[in-house]
Formats: C-alpha cells, structure tokens, sequence
C-alpha cells in the first residue's frame, strides 16, 4: 500500500523529490500570488539510476507519465490554473502530448 501525504504550504518551507518517483499534486495557494511553484528537471547518472522499486527506467517513466496519468493532470490543471487562454494551451499541449505517446507503437502497449 502507498501512504498518501499532504504537505501544506508554510512560509519557509519547500518541498523537495524525485518528481517522476512520487506522484504528486501541487494545489494552488488560498490567496492569489501567495506561493509560487517552481519545477525543475534534472538528468544524470545518480538521478536516472534505477530505484529498484519500478521495472521501467526513470527516462521511460518521465515519457509515460502524461499518459498513464492523463486524467489526473486534466484535474491538476483544472484546480491550478485559471480558465482562459493559458488553461487551454496548457491542455492543447498535454493532450497532443498524449496522443503522440499512445499512437507510438513501441510504448503504446505500456499505457493503459
């Protein structure tokens, strides 16, 4: 069983980990402009290193992850992200995404 934790926004705080090893959330803030998300992508040997808790190699799991968890990031967004035009960018983009991954046969069979 996974253990489903809630981190609160605190002044000071910052969360930091493995963005493709947890599945995470972030929620927007209570007040407009009162936190700020910053994401950050790394690559290398210790951070693409097998954990031994997934078959698939970390690269193979940032490729699948929009589309194993499709419905998941549409919610995020939806929660984050004013409606308008960066909302339906953002969107428009994510399910193109998607689409390129599921109608790539050598991975296709891996997203369901």
């Amino acid at each position: 069983a996974r253990e489903h934790v809630v981190i609160h926004p605190s002044e000071g705080r910052c969360a930091a980990f493995l963005a493709d090893r947890v599945l995470h959330l972030s929620r927007p803030g209570v007040r407009k402009g009162d936190r700020w998300v910053l994401t950050v992508w790394m690559s290398g040997t210790a951070v693409d290193s097998p954990l031994g808790i997934s078959t698939l190699s970390p690269e193979l799991q940032r490729t699948l992850a929009p589309a194993v968890y499709d419905k998941l990031y549409r919610s995020a967004l939806r929660h984050a992200v004013p409606q308008g035009l960066v909302f339906d960018q953002l969107i428009a983009s994510h399910a193109s995404e998607v689409e390129d991954i599921v109608q790539d046969d050598t991975v296709a069979g891996m997203v369901s």
